[in-house]
């Protein structure tokens, strides 16, 4: 009931092959339909699915064409070569009807489709699915295609209906079949927005079903309108080569289509108390689910909650479709704030059993989501407007629904279009007012908005890419300054930033007198808005260009492709460098790609990393999808939440360093700023082994762990330590003390790497001071009880906001190990209050000089039987000067043995091997030691490799 289903998104059809078995007459194909047939529209973050059972009772069956008509007792294919009411795209049907063209959709099939006026369609009775007969569409040097008559399928306003098909190609590597559906009005118009196409088909000669849905959001829809198809490529409008693109088309090909099933589906919607479908604590999400089923058959509704993990949650069962009441509320008992995936399923109660279950068939089914989110801290307004929603191209008609969508995830910025494709000197000032209006709300509620420019107006994008409006503002001013005066004029005043472009398309970056454009761009639009913020779109992929000023501001984007690890990186350097700061977009992979849980935890880890450069904000293009086609009703995706709440974690903070806890474990530090509250920590694990997770010390007074939807609990504490684990996903630690947690990340050895001599060492340790006031105490070094350290306890006094090093010398023995090392010492000392905390810094014991590497292997001797373990050694010298040195291995019970190598000259790799034959099982030795000694001087290096038995 739970399973989690993998989504994507713009899917309108799902196609369902059809098994193909040793003929056994035209039934067979009947037989071998599923008796249920899901056609999903899925999308990334959540899923919206429908699904129609063609029952044997035919209930919900509208209409249905397998093209076995019969007059008088004959088959009609025999003589007649098109089914009744079916006619030939692009062609006149020849029928005495003068009032069949007066219907527009009729006069537009036959006149206005001239590409479908080739080739022949026509009954055939070669491979039909099913029956005697099916419906062949033949190429002859263009598409080819057959209407169904304006009025053989009415419809119901409100409705939502499902049409399959049985669909056969031959091979084809270039053209094409498929089914279009729509609703048409009272007067034999075509509802545009309806329109419905299933995927281009070619099944290389087998039978495959194809669907599509027609949702019932159009008041005027009063028929439903069907055609069949089989089209050649055409060109792409968007493509870069324009007309100039070569098109190859197919020469001959067939299409067959059969059993043209019409449904009638039952009106399923999921919704919650908000159109956004984010609810915010203290109210409780409230599903309303409503079923409307015309058929008036008795329904059960199962409605099943999925987290982000594609975990179960909770389950509710109502029976409904003959119930009067189409309409039943539910407030499930959850126990976490989240991201929930609402999974409607609607049976037939009563009605045949599934092919395996004891379930009946599922008669249709709908999917939505929600996101539960915790009352926040306050946060100053101009720190919460650092956090921004890119929805350039969002709908006119959703307009309304940011506000609330801003206000119920405690957002306030958002990145708006002034004008879209359509946008004409006509209607540029409808769009104004609209904008206008939302604006409002949202500047208002203490938020910001920026205008993008992109996309450019038809009207005026002549020779110019839609993405680009620099490449505009050079063009002559009397081809676009009404337009963007419209603009101006009604937001100048409440809009400060300027987006040059769309925030995926960094279009500047390519020109090459880019200087010469975006000075003139500057010019005129410091003509047209009083004090612009100028801003450029950048891909973090892109270099800088020096010969762009920096006064441009940036939106950085960063692909899905840049983990989260390398983002640092990539930013170092770059956010600081304009003025104002860049601001961050971050790209995050789909749902089809990676899991809900993977999704949520990569945006915070990049929302962490893109935070230490400081920029002025972070970005996210819309996290939402729209439940149906005209619905305003927003469905949240699961990187909601996690926006939501990493940005009330970072907002009002400031990165200050990294916290050691140990290989493979994370922990960034963050103070506040003004305003801002108290510190806090991030951690995660990145790679370390479960044994190594968990963790004990001091925090603070009240530490507080919050996962990334919101959901606090405070840490347990016992002997004045706080015990928390790191997950992979990031935990935040709020409620610690602040400068306690800065003064353990600043403790440090310097330099960290120690070279493997037998020498005295020495290095440095640094303590600095983060209170407000001087600090002092003691410091002993612990643990590494086995080398010699000195001094091992040492006074210290630091002034307020300070730092001190002291020299320590160390010596390690003989015997030591290489790789990672761990300096721990205690502390105890007062500053604001008395302290006795540890500390620990990250040291590594190793040569510069040289790489070595070593493995071991276990290897059954075929002369004595036994067991032999061989080690090879691979070893590299890394310097420009020829070493002399011995590599050696040990095995206890075993005769040490060593390898001595002359001269390894500098850059130079070599390989020695040894073996200990019959090291036995039972008893047996668990490590070989290997490693590498000068041979004239202090160098050691020693590793252990241990004896893994199968």
């Amino acid at each position: 009931m739970f399973a989690c289903r993998k989504m994507a998104l713009g899917r309108r059809a799902v196609d369902t092959r059809l098994s193909a078995g040793p003929r056994a007459g035209h039934a067979r194909r009947a037989r071998c339909c599923a008796p249920g047939f899901h056609v999903a529209l899925l999308m990334v973050g959540c899923a919206v699915s429908f699904a129609a059972a063609e029952s044997p009772q035919g209930q919900g069956l509208l209409q249905r064409f397998d093209f076995e008509e019969t007059v008088d007792g004959r088959k009609v294919g025999f003589y007649e070569k098109l089914p009744v009411h079916w006619y030939v795209i692009g062609r006149e049907t020849g029928i005495e009807d003068t009032g069949f063209t007066r219907v527009p959709m009729h006069h537009r099939f036959v006149h206005g489709v001239r590409r479908h006026s080739w080739g022949d369609v026509a009954y055939d009775a070669t491979d039909p699915f099913a029956g005697d007969f099916s419906l062949r569409l033949t190429l002859n040097g263009g598409s080819v295609g057959a209407f169904l008559r304006v009025g053989v399928i009415p419809a119901i306003p409100g409705s939502d209906y499902s049409v399959t098909a049985a669909v056969r190609t031959t091979s084809m590597e270039h053209g094409s079949a498929r089914m279009v559906a729509c609703f048409v009005d009272a007067a034999g118009r075509l509802i545009e927005s309806s329109v419905v196409r299933s995927d281009p088909v070619r099944t290389g000669g087998g039978w495959q079903r194809v669907a599509v849905r027609l949702p019932g959001d159009f008041e005027a829809a009063n028929w439903i309108s069907l055609r069949v198809e089989l089209n050649q490529p055409a060109s792409d409008p968007d493509a870069v080569l324009g007309d100039r693109q070569v098109i190859y088309h197919q020469v001959h090909g067939s299409a067959w289509f059969d059993d043209i099933r019409v449904l009638q589906l039952p009106r399923l919607n999921i919704a919650t108390q908000n159109p956004v479908n984010v609810i915010r604590a203290p109210q409780r999400p409230e599903l309303t689910v409503e079923v409307r089923d015309f058929s008036g058959r008795p329904l059960m509704a199962e409605v099943s909650l999925i987290d982000h993990r594609g975990n179960g949650v909770t389950a509710w069962r109502q029976e409904m479709g003959g119930n009067p009441s189409p309409r039943h509320r539910w407030t499930p008992d959850l126990p976490r704030y989240g991201w929930y995936l609402v999974d409607l399923v609607v049976r037939e109660v009563g009605a045949n059993r599934a092919e395996q279950g004891d379930l009946p068939a599922v008669v249709a089914q709908s999917r939505a989501s929600f996101q539960w989110l915790p009352a926040e801290r306050s946060v100053a307004a101009a720190q919460r407007r650092r956090f921004q929603i890119a929805a350039a191209r969002l709908p006119e008609d959703q307009f309304p629904l940011l506000p609330p969508f801003l206000e119920q995830t405690s957002l306030s910025s958002v990145i708006v279009s002034a004008w879209d494709r359509a946008t004409t000197a006509s209607n540029v000032e409808v769009r104004q007012s609209m904008l206008a209006e939302t604006f409002a709300r949202i500047v208002g509620a203490g938020g910001a908005v920026s205008l993008s420019l992109a996309p450019i107006p038809d009207v005026i994008a002549a020779n110019v890419d839609i993405d680009d409006p620099v490449a505009l503002l050079n063009q002559p001013r009397t081809r676009w300054a009404p337009l963007l005066r419209a603009v101006v004029m009604r937001h100048g005043q409440t809009v400060r930033r300027w987006v040059l472009g769309s925030v995926d398309a960094a279009n500047t970056f390519y020109q090459p007198d880019a200087s010469a454009l975006t000075a003139i761009a500057r010019r005129q639009m410091l003509t047209m808005a009083p004090s612009p913020i100028l801003v450029l779109p950048w891909s973090i992929q892109q270099e800088p260009r020096d010969d762009v000023p920096t006064t441009f501001g940036r939106i950085l984007d960063v692909p899905a492709s840049v983990q989260p690890a390398w983002l640092g990186r990539y930013l170092q350097g770059r956010v600081g460098r304009y003025d104002p700061p860049a601001v961050v977009h971050l790209r995050s992979p789909t749902a089809t790609e990676v899991s809900h849980e993977r999704r949520c935890t990569d945006l915070a880890l990049r929302m962490l990393a893109a935070w230490q450069a400081d920029p002025a904000g972070i970005a996210v293009t819309q996290p939402w999808v729209v439940a149906r086609p005209l619905a305003r009703q927003w469905m949240p995706d699961s990187r909601v939440g996690v926006f939501s709440t990493v940005a009330h974690r970072l907002a009002g903070r400031r990165w200050r360093g990294r916290l050691d806890l140990g290989e493979g474990l994370a922990c960034e530090v963050f103070d506040a700023i003004e305003g801002g509250g108290d510190g806090m920590l991030a951690v995660w694990n990145v790679s370390a082994p479960a044994s190594r997770v968990s963790q004990a010390m001091y925090l603070g007074a009240d530490p507080v762990a919050i996962d990334l939807f919101g959901n606090a609990a405070p840490l347990p504490a016992s002997e004045g330590r706080h015990h928390f684990r790191l997950e992979q996903a990031p935990t935040f630690i709020e409620g610690i003390d602040a400068d306690l947690a800065l003064f353990r990340a600043a403790f440090a050895v310097e330099p960290p790497f120690i070279e493997s001599k037998q020498t005295a060492h020495t290095h440095k340790i640094t303590l600095s001071n983060p209170w407000p006031q001087a600090i002092s105490g003691e410091l002993r070094i612990t643990g590494l009880d086995d080398w010699l350290i000195e001094p091992r306890l040492q006074a210290f006094s630091i002034a307020a906001g300070q730092t001190m090093q002291a020299e320590m010398t160390v010596m390690f023995p003989v015997s030591e190990l290489a790789g990672a090392k761990k300096l721990t010492a205690r502390a105890v000392f007062s500053a604001d209050l008395s302290y006795d905390v540890t500390l620990t810094a990250p040291m590594t014991l190793g040569l510069r000089d040289v790489d070595f590497n070593a493995a071991l292997l276990l290897e059954p001797n075929a002369k004595t039987g036994e067991t032999d373990a061989i080690v090879r050694q691979t070893i590299t010298n890394k310097s420009d000067q020829a070493l002399a040195i011995y590599a050696f291995a040990s095995l206890a019970g075993h005769p040490r043995q060593e390898r001595i190598v002359p001269k390894l000259l500098g850059g130079q790799v070599i390989v020695r091997r040894f073996r200990f034959a019959g090291v036995g099982r039972a008893g047996s030795p668990t490590h070989v030691r290997v490693g590498l000694r000068e041979a004239a001087g202090p160098a050691v290096l020693n590793r252990m490799l241990p004896l893994q038995w199968p």
